[in-house]
């Protein structure tokens, strides 16, 4: 079929077109007024061909050329509404402002500072208010003696004195891109706090909740603040904030050192919140449902609805999100179809996300997340085509036939993410594919571990501390694994030195 034959894998091939757009607007820098008549103009003239089209009962290349090029078009404008979404004059980058809002996450608190994401709606600035509805990540440098942080929760209202910045952008080829990242993730500026006097809390005298602001203040961040406690009571030490990391995606405890042998190694994809973590969530609960002999549809919602509470849980990183949107959309396919097309269901899923913000494109994890899935949808086929004639004449060969598929998925991902990671990480990991078949089967079971003890936890004591005891040995050798498979001299190769 030609390459641009719409009736084959629609979706894929029209968030591919509008991820060109994003593209080329992008580095073009062209007008959203320009960008958007020119949709327009497009938009109106697809309508007029595909009418006469559909009179003379035949299509010619100009419908396809219109379609083209209003995907195109719309991905050019999309990506500049979402740019000037965030753009502000730099004058209020260079002193000292007060901004009003509220905190949208839990804080995390690590060394002597706290850090939350902070949702603003005005900005006061020589004595000028202005509307300012931005999402900022706040960072307070906490003072010796100092108790009034200790109030600090989701919901509190605040009016908080500091100075704006734009996170950095990359000083030298291949470095890590800050601002195109924290863009990406929908947090387009950094405020820090020298002293907690600067902070005030603001008196509502009726705060009114929305139903998402009642669900994250009464149920997910209890849960979210219990789950914490017991890894802490139960596990504790650097096994304790491994845990946290891979299950709620706190990550503020893990080590430099920890962090540098999970890249070192090839796994550090483990260490956030992502689509591994949710396809063992998928797995469990599926696995519970059956148990309850729901039928197929309600097992599917039940599912659906249990994955979005775990994105609030985890803080709706942009990784789980990603990975929920992407479940989501292949959940949906099982329930209405009997069997869903797996590139429209990634190309539907990339259209979600860039339909509510453009500048996903730019983050390394988004492009990491698709380029693996679609590495697997394409390669793992015929790599397992090959696995599969094998002679299973024992049940050692049987067993060396299912490790292998286990190391084709690895493999095959692995080698659709290598230009990328060589790219952006100036590294490519040697002994990646072996360490990911040992770890992340051990970080699956530590989640499922993770959960079953803190439900444990609210039954027995004791349940809690066996399966406690039990993950904490796996968290203990996880680790171990991966430092000295990161440790070892042809552990990884410098992309940047070539």
């Amino acid at each position: 079929m030609s390459l641009f034959d719409f009736h084959s894998y629609p979706a894929l091939k029209v968030s591919a077109l509008m991820i060109v757009g994003i593209l080329i607007g992008d580095s073009l820098g062209l007008p959203v007024f320009l960008t958007g008549i020119a949709t327009g103009c497009i938009f109106v003239l697809s309508l007029i061909l595909a009418i006469v089209s559909h009179r003379i009962d035949r299509s010619s290349a100009w419908d396809t050329v219109a379609l083209l090029l209003l995907c195109v078009l719309i991905g050019a404008t999309k990506i500049g509404l979402d740019r000037s979404s965030s753009s502000i004059t730099d004058d209020l980058f260079e002193r000292p402002v007060t901004v009003t809002g509220k905190i949208v996450e839990p804080p995390a608190r690590f060394d002597n500072r706290i850090r939350f994401l902070f949702r603003s709606n005005s900005l006061v600035a020589d004595s000028m208010i202005v509307p300012f509805r931005f999402n900022i990540l706040v960072t307070i440098k906490q003072t010796r003696g100092d108790t009034s942080t200790e109030n600090l929760t989701y919901g509190r209202q605040l009016r908080v004195k500091g100075q704006i910045s734009r996170p950095p952008e990359e000083r030298n080829p291949g470095e890590f891109n800050a601002r195109q990242y924290y863009e990406a993730n929908g947090i387009p500026f950094f405020m820090f706090v020298r002293n907690p006097v600067h902070l005030a809390e603001v008196e509502v005298p009726e705060p009114s909740w929305s139903p998402m602001e009642w669900i994250m203040r009464e149920t997910v961040v209890p849960v979210r603040l219990y789950i914490q406690s017991h890894i802490d009571g139960t596990i504790g030490g650097e096994e304790g904030e491994f845990l946290k990391g891979i299950l709620i995606g706190d990550r503020t405890g893990i080590s430099v050192a920890t962090r540098q042998a999970f890249v070192n190694s090839g796994v550090a994809h483990i260490l956030a919140v992502s689509g591994s973590n949710v396809a063992v969530l998928v797995v469990i609960f599926f696995f519970l449902f059956e148990m309850l002999r729901f039928p197929k549809q309600i097992k599917i919602v039940f599912t659906v609805v249990a994955l979005w509470f775990y994105v609030l849980l985890t803080g709706s990183q942009p990784p789980v999100v990603r990975a929920t949107v992407m479940a989501t959309v292949f959940l949906i396919g099982l329930m209405v179809e009997h069997k869903s097309n797996a590139y429209n269901s990634l190309g539907l899923s990339a259209l979600i996300i860039l339909a509510f913000d453009a500048r996903q494109v730019f983050d390394v994890g988004f492009q990491l997340s698709f380029v693996a899935v679609l590495s697997i949808i394409y390669l793992y086929p015929r790599a397992n085509d090959w696995i599969r004639r094998i002679p299973a004449r024992s049940l050692l060969h049987r067993l060396a036939i299912r490790v292998l598929q286990v190391c084709a998925v690895s493999a095959v991902a692995t080698l659709g993410t290598l230009p990328f990671t060589a790219l952006y990480f100036g590294r490519v990991s040697v002994v990646g594919v072996l360490t990911n078949i040992i770890v992340i089967p051990a970080a699956g079971l530590s989640i499922v571990l993770g959960f079953v003890s803190s439900v444990a936890g609210l039954l027995s004591s004791w349940l809690e501390q066996v399966y406690a005891s039990a993950n904490h040995f796996i968290l203990y050798w996880t680790m171990i694994v991966a430092r000295v498979s990161g440790g070892l001299s042809v552990a990884y190769v410098d992309t940047l030195q070539f």
